[in-house]
């Protein structure tokens, strides 16, 4: 069991609200991993791994992720959460911590981009939130709660869409060029298994521009 927290930072200096997030996952357990999603932000990941009980910094430094909006960090994070496979996700109760959260949870229901946002928008107000147990359901005029499946669609559209491969007689083809969201400067899948073959498929950008599929054959 292990838990993931968003630090909460301006690029040069943690916010001590982060500590209080720590100290929440110590109550639940496991061991605590700390993400520092900026740019330019080596002193604040240097000052995450120097809080006792904090077992990993993970540090995601892009240049659109300088004004840390909760739209780009909640993409790193739910890259994170996938790779890794953290138990808990936890953030502190700041304006970043409020925005963020709510659109990593929108990922799992209707992924990213505008959908997420106006998810994000309507658990916010609370009107998704339904009695009796407080389950957040997709909009605040219906009765369905997100679930698990959703995770899987999300994962095909991720690998098909970006790595440009599908499954033809063949088998598995690059049958479009990869691409990569702007700001992305690598995407790697691990684990990947296709007809008992295991594969790790990254897909990056050089400088000049040109993206690539590294790992099918």
């Amino acid at each position: 069991m292990t838990t993931l927290i968003l630090a909460d930072h301006d690029n040069a200096k943690l916010n001590s609200a982060t500590l209080n997030a720590v100290t929440a996952a110590q109550r639940i357990g496991g061991e605590i991993h700390v993400l520092v999603a900026g740019h330019r932000a080596a002193t604040v990941a240097a000052a995450a791994a120097q809080i006792p009980g904090v077992a990993k910094v993970l540090h995601a430094d892009a240049a659109h992720l300088t004004s840390s909006t909760a739209e780009n960090v909640a993409a790193t994070l739910v890259a994170r959460v996938r790779t890794h496979g953290y138990s808990h996700l936890l953030a502190a109760a700041t304006t970043s911590g409020k925005g963020t959260l709510p659109r990593v949870a929108a990922a799992d229901a209707v992924g990213l981009g505008d959908q997420a946002a106006t998810w994000a928008r309507l658990f916010q107000t609370g009107g998704t939130l339904k009695p009796p147990y407080d389950v957040c359901t997709e909009t605040a005029s219906n009765e369905v709660g997100p679930f698990l499946t959703g995770s899987g669609s999300y994962l095909q559209s991720l690998i098909y869409g970006l790595t440009g491969l599908r499954i033809r007689g063949g088998g598995l083809v690059d049958a479009y060029a990869p691409a990569l969201p702007p700001g992305w400067r690598s995407l790697t899948l691990r684990n990947v298994t296709f007809r008992g073959r295991h594969m790790t498929l990254r897909v990056t950008r050089d400088p000049a521009g040109a993206v690539r599929l590294d790992g099918l054959h």
